[in-house]
């Protein structure tokens, strides 16, 4: 998840939610006026995999991030966003 550029203010109360609603995997712990962009999550699939794994492995570990991330953490990012943006006038 990249965050900018944009409104400082918008860009600091997305960040503050997601901070506050626990949200894990930021890249950069801190929101700098000076930065366009900001990079906030980053989430990989399992790090267990081997590096000689098949693609149908890879895939279907893929699949598997995927489903987890669409039902554990997008609604909750979502929240975390809507609430943030909910702050600013």
């Amino acid at each position: 998840m990249i965050l900018g550029p944009g409104d400082q203010n918008n860009r600091q109360a997305v960040y503050d939610a997601l901070v506050n609603h626990n949200i894990s995997g930021f890249i950069e712990n801190e929101l700098s006026p000076e930065k366009r962009w900001l990079g906030l999550i980053s989430m990989v699939t399992s790090e267990k995999l081997s590096p000689d794994a098949s693609l149908s492995e890879i895939s279907e570990d893929i699949n598997k991030f995927w489903q987890q991330f669409l039902v554990n953490e997008l609604p909750r990012i979502n929240k975390a966003i809507a609430e943030g943006f909910s702050t600013v006038d």
